[in-house]
């Protein structure tokens, strides 16, 4: 039988003798003047404004809330009034992001400022709301019956409205407009979170294609080109935005981990074959000595 340091070299732990190279990336905002800022926002706003239009297109178009009619006596939404209104979100989610005054200001100044014009322009903002929200539901239910899913029709709420047909559309393409901003404010305009865009966008994908109610393309034509930019917005903040030296950092840490794990096993294991290393030396010496097994057992 072995004993000594030969014994225990299969116990050591192995050091690599090569590292692995780090790509090193340079953020470029240290050389970016305050109007290349500014165009970035403005790409960035943009990309808020097709998730938007694409969102609140596709779903009014597949519940048939928007029909594009164009006769004069029956109202429908124009596709006009429907980009405005959007376009209006997407530059306050834009404005949004300038810094700590304006991410407070701009929500609480524009929910203010609805609920000023709601009560100039229709005196009860309360019942404007309720039957708003009322319309809409509704009108999804109306959506899903009219594509022969006649069981829902049971759902139906009052179609007693304190408002016109006009005015209930109109601020139903706002309600939606603004819940959709945002949600794509947190997704898209202050910090990419592709995951949260994902999820706003199942929100109404996920149900028009369940049904297969999908009545036009320039709503998932938007949403498309939206998830275009979110991908290479995605790409580029993982690259220069410290994702990339976060993630070096969290291996780095994991294989320092890992190679004390291994250390601290391998210590244990030269520990235990080092006390059984002199217990038979002591074993043996007895036997040597003439002392007796059972002496030389008890002195190990």
């Amino acid at each position: 039988m072995k004993f000594g340091l030969g014994s225990i070299k299969k116990y050591l732990p192995h050091r690599k003798s090569s590292q692995t190279e780090e790509t090193v990336y340079y953020a470029p905002e240290n050389g970016m003047s305050k109007t290349s800022e500014y165009i970035g926002i403005a790409f960035r706003g943009f990309t808020v404004f097709c998730g938007i239009f694409g969102l609140v297109m596709l779903m009014f178009q597949s519940f048939r809330l928007y029909t594009g009619n164009k006769d004069f006596r029956v109202f429908s939404l124009s596709i006009g009034y429907i980009i405005a209104v959007c376009l209006v979100f997407a530059v306050l989610c834009a404005v949004a992001t300038f810094n700590r005054v304006t991410s407070f200001a701009v929500p609480f100044g524009t929910l203010a400022a609805a609920a000023v014009a709601a009560t100039i322009l229709h005196k009860d903002p309360v019942t404007l709301a309720e039957n708003t929200a009322r319309r809409l539901y509704n009108g999804v239910i109306s959506g899903l019956v009219a594509s022969r899913y006649t069981d829902f029709a049971q759902y139906l709420a009052s179609d007693k409205y304190s408002f016109s047909e006009e005015t209930l559309l109109k601020w139903s393409v706002i309600f939606v407009a603004a819940f959709f901003a945002v949600l794509m404010y947190f997704a898209v305009a202050k910090k990419t979170r592709a995951t949260l865009f994902v999820i706003t966008a199942a929100l109404v994908t996920v149900p028009v294609f369940l049904f297969n109610i999908s009545k036009g393309n320039l709503g998932f034509a938007f949403v498309v080109a939206c998830a275009a930019g979110v991908v290479s917005m995605r790409i580029v903040e993982t690259r220069y935005c410290g994702r990339l030296e976060k993630r070096t950092d969290r291996r780095q840490r994991r294989e320092e981990r890992r190679r004390a794990k291994t250390e601290e096993s391998s210590n244990k294991k030269i520990e235990k074959l080092t006390v059984k290393t002199v217990a038979n030396k002591v074993y043996d010496s007895a036997i040597e000595a003439e002392m007796g097994a059972s002496r030389a057992r008890l002195a190990r």
